[in-house]
């Protein structure tokens, strides 16, 4: 499966697993509703095989609302508001930022130790863009470095956005399939 299918799958499934193209989630996922909605844009659709990048006027790490504004900006730009294609509103989304455990050390500041993770701004704006095209509920699970998250300024950003985030480091992934999270077990492969 291609990096961008799977993408598709597990965000349009909702789910924070691997989502098998023929399972019933994904199938259910693409089926046609009534109503406003969303979807990727028709062009980077008809271009599979593209990457794109996205070159910003964000000058330091610094300018928080530089960096807000250019995820809102790009989120907008890629996902666009549909009648009857791709995707309901009440699809719920999951977000999957780069963590790494590259959180403050020896007194450096937080913007400074940001290159190697997404930055919380840039994920707070393209939150901010997709709501504004639909979609509204949104989910961030994670389980790379829990004790840096504060410091990093992911979890004030989360609660600021209304965005659930949790730590899934703590617990076993089968004991979190009787919550809120879903897996699907593919066939001659793991979970």
């Amino acid at each position: 499966m291609k990096r961008r299918d799977f993408i598709k799958a597990s965000t349009a499934a909702g789910v924070t697993g691997f989502v098998g193209a023929h399972s019933a989630l994904a199938k259910k996922a693409n089926e046609k509703f009534s109503g406003p909605g969303f979807d990727v844009h028709p062009f980077i659709k008809e271009h599979p095989e593209a990457v794109f990048i996205y070159k910003t006027s964000v000058d330091s790490k610094k300018d928080i609302d530089k960096i807000e504004s250019a995820g809102l900006k790009l989120s907008k730009e890629l996902i666009v508001k549909t009648d009857s294609a791709g995707y309901s509103n009440s699809t719920r989304i999951t977000l999957k930022a780069n963590f790494t455990c590259a959180g403050p050390k020896d007194g450096h500041a937080v913007f400074e130790k940001l290159g190697v993770n997404t930055d919380p701004n840039f994920v707070a704006g393209w939150v901010q863009g997709m709501r504004e095209t639909g979609p509204q509920e949104y989910y961030l699970r994670e389980c790379a470095c829990p004790d840096a998250w504060d410091d990093m300024g992911w979890t004030a950003m989360a609660e600021k956005n209304g965005i659930d985030f949790r730590d899934l480091s703590s617990k076993h992934y089968y004991e979190l399939e009787k919550g809120d999270l879903n897996f699907v077990k593919v066939p001659k492969g793991v979970v």
